[in-house]
């Protein structure tokens, strides 16, 4: 058994079947998402959420600073850090 709600279950499956179900914040964090990986990869996964967030805003892709952080988050990935 589950520990959630069934239609909760329902509800997630629904929307991995069908994208156009998912809520606004869902929809733009799928397409931020690519965004984001490769802001991070084209600099050599060195910059941190701070640095990705001004580089997308730069390229005229708005976007706040805690959903970065988050997404980046999501992935694992972090910044480089000076020793």
């Amino acid at each position: 058994m589950l520990p959630i709600d069934p239609s909760t279950y329902h509800g997630d499956l629904a929307n991995r079947v069908d994208p156009a179900k998912l809520s606004a914040w869902a929809t733009r964090h799928l397409r931020l998402t690519p965004e984001i990986e490769r802001v991070f990869a084209e600099n050599f996964e060195v910059y941190g959420m701070k640095k990705v967030w001004r580089q997308l805003n730069w390229e005229n892709i708005p976007v706040a600073r805690h959903s970065v952080e988050l997404l980046l988050g999501d992935f694992g990935l972090q910044g480089g850090v000076a020793e």
